[in-house]
């Protein structure tokens, strides 16, 4: 029985839902396979994990700037030293030896990490194992450079061009997508145009469904809005538009898929997941709050390729309107985002991930 082990970190949820569906397009492909997901972090120190994450995530709310700083200068110093800079983020994990210990008693036939941080402490353990990376965002980060890496996946060609500058081998990158459910490659959409428009707004842990949906519950339109696991959020919303029948407010959902196929606009914050599940559903998105850093790149990527516009909160209410009455610019947007929208992002990392684990078990065999 091939045996994975996906490591991922707390640090924003797209890592963590990117490993879940990496395991459930594994299960997909061979229900023999054994996978297991891991957080490096925790192994190491539960207690600074949850203070670290803790702090990126508030962070991330009450001071975006401060990361979006960090972000740019954490660059610019990997890309001066990019090997010292790895290893001085991966010996705290080689000095503790918990991950190691657990590398030991599971024998994985491969290892799969979701974040930078996770890669770079097991590339440094130098295993005999085939480590593949999972870029989740779609502008490059030296961050994400880490010596020792068997594979890349990389969602766009703006990060492989990125890898490639770093001299990491085209061979060694394979540009299938950030990992989202398999259920996204057997999506059906509804009917297009549709007379009535759904919007669906994400983000409510971070306060984007609060803002956006006091601006835009007069539009003469159907609003789902997922405060995801923010309950004040939630009650709040259900007890002001309680009386409102064209809005509907959900908590946290663990398919969004089926969602994502019944609207016409997504209105969220760009994180890495997020927009590459908007792309696969051919879902065209209106970011009102674009944080530095990360999810700044992954909002330029958007718009650039006509998927999507970067707004704020103050015209939120008058771009949505421009939107839904131009259904011409809105049905381009659809097509723009099914062009750039990769369904089978997971099935394709699984298999070229089961494929790897092959060649590997017949090379042993023939003493290769």
């Amino acid at each position: 029985m091939k045996k994975l082990l996906i490591f991922a970190e707390p640090y924003g949820m797209g890592h963590i839902k990117a490993a879940q569906n990496l395991r459930e397009a594994f299960k997909l492909r061979d229900r023999r396979v054994g996978v297991r997901i891991m957080s490096a972090g925790e192994l190491i120190s539960k207690p600074m994990l949850l203070i670290t994450a803790m702090a990126y995530n508030r962070g991330m709310e009450l001071r975006p700037n401060v990361w979006g700083m960090v972000y740019k200068m954490s660059g610019y110093r990997i890309s001066q030293y990019p090997k010292e800079a790895a290893y001085s983020f991966a010996k705290p994990i080689i000095r503790m030896g918990p991950v190691k210990k657990i590398l030991d008693i599971s024998k994985p036939d491969a290892v799969v990490c979701t974040h930078p941080f996770s890669a770079m402490g097991i590339s440094s353990l130098n295993i005999d194992i085939p480590i593949v990376v999972v870029v989740t965002d779609y502008e490059f980060h030296p961050f994400w450079v880490v010596p020792g890496v068997d594979y890349y996946i990389t969602p766009c060609k703006e990060v492989t061009d990125g890898l490639l500058r770093y001299k990491v081998p085209m061979d060694r990158i394979k540009q299938y997508g950030i990992p989202v459910s398999p259920a996204f490659s057997s999506l059906k959409r509804r009917a297009w145009p549709n007379d009535r428009i759904h919007l669906l707004i994400m983000g409510g842990g971070v306060g984007v469904g609060l803002n956006a949906v006091d601006r835009l519950a007069g539009l003469d339109a159907d609003i789902t809005v997922v405060t995801g696991r923010n309950e004040s959020a939630r009650r709040r919303l259900e007890a002001e538009y309680a009386n409102s029948p064209n809005i509907k407010v959900m908590g946290f959902v663990e398919d969004v898929s089926k969602l994502m196929a019944s609207a016409d606009i997504l209105i969220s914050k760009a994180g890495g997941l997020t927009t590459s599940e908007a792309m696969a559903a051919g879902l065209p998105m209106v970011i009102p709050n674009v944080l530095p850093g990360q999810e700044k790149g992954n909002a330029e990527y958007i718009e650039k390729n006509g998927a999507g516009i970067v707004s704020n909160f103050d015209r939120l209410r008058m771009d949505i309107c421009d939107i839904i009455n131009d259904r011409e610019k809105l049905t381009q947007m659809r097509k723009n985002a099914l062009s750039i929208g990769k369904q089978d992002s997971a099935l394709m990392t699984a298999d070229m991930v089961l494929s790897l684990i092959d060649s590997r078990g017949n090379s042993v065999e023939k003493g290769l």
